[in-house]
């Protein structure tokens, strides 16, 4: 969250339109999996279980940051 906010606060000081990626070689199950937990005691009073369905690990060469920041919004959302 806080190289988002970093990017998009260098956005505003500099006038440009596009965030800078920070990729990296990312095994994207784990960041899911952090969100998971995260989002365990919700979906335990909702009776939800949320399972992940994927190889292991799930290599990508991505921005962990953005990664991290959707499944932290959507895992949440699906569990409301």
């Amino acid at each position: 969250m806080e190289t988002i906010l970093a990017d998009l606060l260098l956005a505003r000081s500099t006038g440009t339109s596009q965030l800078e990626l920070h990729r990296a070689a990312t095994d994207i199950r784990v960041l899911i999996d952090h969100s998971r937990a995260a989002s365990r005691a919700a979906a335990d009073a909702r009776q939800v279980t949320i399972d992940i369905i994927a190889a292991v690990p799930a290599w990508a060469e991505v921005d962990p940051s953005r990664i991290r920041s959707c499944a932290g919004r959507a895992t949440p959302r699906a569990v409301s």
